[in-house]
């Protein structure tokens, strides 16, 4: 086991497994902000069905992260979740915190979020 590694992914997943725990205590008023983000007319179970995928993702992918660096098992699974949650940060990033190079303090999450996609490249390096 690599200690570093395994530090690196356990903080750079920590985000994701709150914000799950948080979409599922806030449920009812996450769905609603993909509504309005989304603005698309669709069935209401859509949106639950997509926000409800995306709990899953944010809570079972750094799951899997931490499980590989921790045993060296399941190297494809940890592959995959690594890579979805760098697309689900590139598309909560393009909808939720889009660059604002007009106001520094609106432009932070953005680079956040650009900063977590390379520290999830990263950890994809052998």
């Amino acid at each position: 086991m690599n200690t570093i590694r395994l530090l690196a992914a356990i903080l750079l997943t920590a985000m994701f497994i709150l914000s799950g725990f948080q979409k599922i205590i806030n449920y009812a008023k996450t769905v609603d902000n993909l509504k309005g983000k989304l603005n698309i007319n669709v069935n209401t179970e859509i949106y639950n069905l997509i926000i409800s995928l995306v709990i899953l993702l944010e809570i079972l992918a750094p799951a899997i992260i931490v499980y590989h660096c921790i045993t060296g098992e399941y190297y494809s699974y940890f592959n995959y979740a690594v890579v979805s949650l760098i697309v689900f940060t590139i598309l909560a990033t393009l909808l939720y915190h889009p660059l604002d190079i007009t106001n520094y303090y609106k432009s932070i999450p953005f680079w956040a979020n650009i900063s977590l996609i390379g520290g999830l490249l990263l950890l994809l390096k052998k």
